[in-house]
């Protein structure tokens, strides 16, 4: 019986652990990007500045979940227990998210400088 209730709160402890890795690592917040045609350069380059930012934070992201998985597969080999497979999936799932709307607002942006140059061509050109 005491056996079952070690084992019982190891996993309760595992699984809190797991909600406190992911609480510590904060998904950041894509920013807005301006419509390229009717954006002021000013609001161009603070969406350059803001997509920046928001991409090293998708680093961090993604470094963070890397991370808590790493510990959690090397604890799960130390203890010779298997890893949770539905936790582990779900953060790997998190981190592709990431990366994709990391992508997504890349382009994103890209396209709006591209829209801005061609509805704003230089005039020393």
């Amino acid at each position: 019986m005491l056996r079952t209730g070690i084992s019982s709160l190891f996993f309760v402890a595992l699984f809190i652990g797991a909600a406190h890795a992911q609480g510590n690592c904060l998904e950041p917040y894509a920013p807005v990007i301006p419509d390229g045609a009717t954006a002021s350069e000013e609001a161009v380059l603070a969406a350059q500045a803001q997509v920046r930012a928001f991409i090293a934070d998708s680093d961090s992201y993604q470094n963070c979940l890397g991370v808590y998985i790493r510990q959690m597969d090397e604890e799960a080999t130390r203890k010779r227990e298997p890893v949770d497979a539905t936790l582990r999936a779900s953060m790997i799932a998190q981190i592709s998210a990431n990366q994709r709307e990391k992508e997504h607002i890349g382009a994103e942006f890209n396209e709006a400088v591209r829209v801005f140059n061609a509805a704003h061509p230089d005039p020393a050109q």
